[in-house]
């Protein structure tokens, strides 16, 4: 990629040129193709930071581990102390799981 200063003098000599009525077509010509690069340049580095961007989201996922839980109650027994409150035990039953699974990958380390 050429240097903003390399793209600016050249916009300022394109300019110098202008006042030369046979060369103006083609000095039509490279200002499109100057300001096509420009645009192309600004994309490229978006494009070049985004990804930068996910790299380091990607590193940092990395270093957030995670566990899944399946949980299969086709036949499984409930405590009958969760069973006889209702939905307020089953909210019990819930919470209680949740904050066993929440203390079980702490123990593995």
């Amino acid at each position: 990629m050429l240097p903003d200063e390399t793209i600016d003098r050249a916009a300022d000599t394109l300019a110098k040129f202008r006042n030369n009525n046979a060369l103006n077509d083609i000095l039509d010509q490279y200002a499109v193709l100057i300001e096509d690069y420009k645009r192309l340049k600004s994309d490229y580095e978006e494009e070049r930071e985004g990804r930068e961007r996910y790299k380091q989201l990607a590193r940092g996922q990395e270093r957030k581990p995670f566990a899944l839980a399946v949980v299969d109650g086709d036949g499984y027994i409930f405590n009958e102390r969760f069973v006889k409150d209702g939905e307020e035990g089953g909210s019990r039953a819930a919470k209680q799981l949740n904050d066993t699974l929440m203390l079980y990958p702490r123990h593995q380390q």
